[in-house]
């Protein structure tokens, strides 16, 4: 897959970013639009440079920063959080997952110096909706990138959720990526002389659904894994395996899906993605990018149109 002309991403992104600051007010997102844009001009036509297969500087900083914090703090169990999927679009309950996780791993005496969302290929999001329904998986990387800064600044606290850039399909495998990158550019910021008392663990975050597509918990899995419950699936009741972890029943995540807010923006009700679990920065950007005729890949990178 092509990747499309980045100008077209800046200035999508730019339009988008302009309303949301009017909508919320905020006076400090400058320095979010420049993390996204640059994300974008590092993002060659053939695809992904080496660089890009990882997370953007912003988000090393801002992880390095949260570990030495916590170090300083004296912790000495530190985690980073995975979640894999297509992100067509990401959504409020995106975010409540890693959320809820984290809350989880502090209960258990972990701390956690940061989370990714980690969106799939262009070839599996295109075979999975056909590519009238799929977005780019730049647009989907900005897209992750502006909610976890919504979120952030909804919250007033530090950006601590990022977009891993890899765009790969097979998201058992990413966590190993992302832990070995997070501890390999600390213990390269401490010129090798790493203050760690173990290595950081990188953990998988995933839905009910997929313990009922493995089959159960019954044998242990690697990377570890945080499951979250949901109303519409029955958790097994035999005996979690080595890895397995699952956050309190209480804390269900909500039934929000991409498919409600793709049929919403197919009968053009824009008004409504707010309330069907997108956030105001997402959704402004997706109609920058519809409005442009490049929401979605139809047509070599041109998307489907709709009347408002």
């Amino acid at each position: 897959q092509v990747l499309e002309p980045r100008k077209r991403v800046e200035e999508a992104m730019f339009e988008a970013l302009g309303r949301w600051k009017r909508i919320l007010g905020g006076e400090d997102l400058g320095n979010i639009a420049e993390i996204s844009v640059a994300a974008q001009r590092s993002i060659p036509r053939h695809g992904l440079m080496e660089c890009e297969q990882t997370c953007s500087g912003e988000a090393q900083a801002c992880v390095l920063q949260r570990i030495r914090h916590l170090l300083a703090c004296g912790s000495d169990s530190l985690a980073v959080l995975v979640l894999p999927g297509a992100f067509n679009p990401v959504h409020s309950e995106h975010i409540r997952s890693v959320e809820l996780a984290r809350d989880y791993l502090e209960q258990t005496g972990s701390a956690v110096v940061g989370a990714f969302l980690q969106p799939s290929s262009d070839s599996y999001v295109t075979s999975k909706l056909g590519p009238d329904w799929a977005m780019s998986l730049s647009d989907r990387i900005t897209a992750c990138e502006l909610a976890a800064a919504e979120r952030a600044e909804q919250r007033k606290q530090e950006l601590w959720i990022h977009a891993w850039r890899s765009g790969t399909t097979n998201g058992f495998a990413v966590p190993r990526h992302v832990g070995n990158f997070i501890n390999a550019i600390f213990e390269e910021s401490c010129s090798g002389a790493s203050p760690l008392q173990r290595p950081i663990q990188a953990y998988l975050v995933c839905g009910a659904d997929l313990v009922i597509r493995c089959g159960g918990w019954s044998r242990p899995i690697t990377p570890p894994t945080i499951v979250l419950p949901r109303h519409d699936v029955v958790l097994p009741e035999e005996r979690m395996a080595e890895g397995w972890h699952v956050v309190a029943s209480g804390d269900h995540t909500q039934p929000v899906s991409s498919t409600q807010i793709r049929e919403a923006i197919g009968q053009g009700q824009w008004q409504v993605l707010v309330e069907v679990g997108c956030g105001v920065a997402v959704s402004e950007f997706m109609r920058a990018r519809h409005d442009a005729g490049r929401l979605f890949m139809a047509n070599a990178g041109h998307g489907k149109r709709y009347s408002n």
